[in-house]
């Protein structure tokens, strides 16, 4: 939480330097783990968490529907990562192929490793 509300304030800071108001309903900023799935009904949690149940929700709708170009996280730190993604690496029934889909090279096309 400590990084996400750090981000925020910065963010609407240097809005507000620069004479930009925020967008309507604020920066569409969300705490979520990206590799979630946006599908999963999630338990409502206690009122004092009422903001994160909510941020959560916004963020699985922008998951399951808005085209995303651009997204900014923390990569797993486990190298052996693979077949651990959940949703996003691996298609869930009735929800078509999964969005790695998108990024990993067409069959018979050698990969090319990045380290």
């Amino acid at each position: 939480m400590g990084p996400f509300a750090v981000a925020e304030l910065r963010a609407a800071d240097l809005l507000k330097k620069h004479g930009a108001e925020l967008p309507p309903g604020g920066l569409n900023l969300h705490v979520t783990d990206t590799l979630d799935d946006p599908y999963v009904q999630e338990e409502q949690l206690a009122s004092p968490y009422a903001a994160l149940s909510v941020s959560r929700a916004r963020a699985n709708h922008v998951k399951a529907n808005v085209p995303v170009t651009v997204v900014i996280s923390n990569p797993p730190y486990d190298d052996k990562a693979e077949n651990r993604g959940g949703w996003i690496e691996k298609r869930v029934k009735g929800q078509g192929r999964p969005p790695l889909d998108d990024f990993r090279p067409p069959p018979g096309t050698a990969a090319t490793s990045t380290r």
